[in-house]
């Protein structure tokens, strides 16, 4: 029969739309649009398309999105313009693209602290992470994307995977923060695997209901890696000539798999969503304490 393919496009909408009300209220409670603004420290092609799509997306909800180009800013520099950023009342929020340049990769956890947690809207300083890992309700907005799909492909299928989760490429950045995710969200048998452990790890991967793949190798996963009705979930991405690929051979899967999200087109979108999300979720809920 074939994958169920999965394109986000509709719950996007659906999100898109709830995010619309809650910038309407917060104009009507401030008198000003929300503003957040993007950090780009290096322009390359996955980093331009990416800080693109955000903006598009701003512009449809009403949330000004101002981009920053810190391209030759200095280490001094840098941090004083993120403080300056972060004392400024006319803004809600800040995120800068990663990854950042090569100055400053090595102290990359150093500069972003220097975000307010207020602002902090990728839930990537310090002590959100911190918060992140106890189980606290702010999530990476990679995270959140992952548990939007999760949570649709289970009302969209009778495919059940309450138990066995294999996260490939759990060591990078964007894995490590999914098998947090994954296991806040009651996910407690989630087998990492390292993008070079794949051979020693084979048959759990195989045993596995769903793969989340975060890699960024296109068409890493082939159909010899997969069982019968996997749910695949396609997060490691990487530009090439204009095109994004994703880890996940569709050709080679699709009359294997249950189910596979899009690249481009399905957890891409959330995770422009899910920070957005993250923007306004606890505006509602710090003015209903004024």
């Amino acid at each position: 029969m074939g994958a169920m393919l999965f394109d986000s496009q509709d719950l996007v909408f659906k999100k898109k739309e709830d995010l619309k009300k809650k910038t309407r209220e917060f104009v009507r409670l401030k008198g000003r649009e929300p503003k957040l603004v993007a950090v780009m420290t290096e322009s390359d092609s996955a980093s331009e398309l990416f800080v693109r799509k955000k903006m598009e997306f701003g512009k449809e909800i009403g949330v000004i999105v101002e981009r920053k180009d810190w391209f030759e800013k200095s280490l001094d520099d840098f941090r004083k313009e993120l403080s300056e950023l972060s004392k400024d009342n006319g803004v809600d929020g800040i995120f800068c693209q990663l990854p950042l340049r090569s100055d400053l990769v090595n102290r990359q956890q150093e500069f972003l602290d220097v975000i307010s947690l207020e602002k902090d809207v990728d839930c990537l300083t310090s002590v959100k992470l911190t918060e992140f890992e106890k189980g606290g309700r702010v999530e990476p907005a990679v995270v959140r994307a992952v548990g939007w799909v999760l949570e649709e492909v289970k009302k969209r299928t009778e495919i059940s995977f309450d138990d066995q989760v294999v996260v490939l490429g759990a060591r990078g950045y964007v894995g490590s923060l999914i098998v947090k995710g994954l296991k806040n969200r009651s996910y407690q048998n989630v087998l990492e695997v390292d993008e070079n452990d794949f051979d020693l790890n084979r048959e759990g991967i195989i045993g596995s209901k769903v793969l989340v793949s975060c890699v960024g190798k296109p068409g890493l996963i082939k159909d010899d890696l997969i069982a019968e009705g996997m749910v695949l979930i396609d997060v490691g991405t990487r530009v090439e000539n204009g095109r994004v690929l994703g880890d996940i051979d569709l050709e080679s899967v699709k009359n294997k798999a249950g189910v596979v999200t899009l690249t481009p087109g399905g957890v891409g979108p959330l995770t422009v969503v899910g920070l957005f999300h993250n923007l306004l979720e606890f505006f509602d809920e710090d003015d209903s304490k004024n």
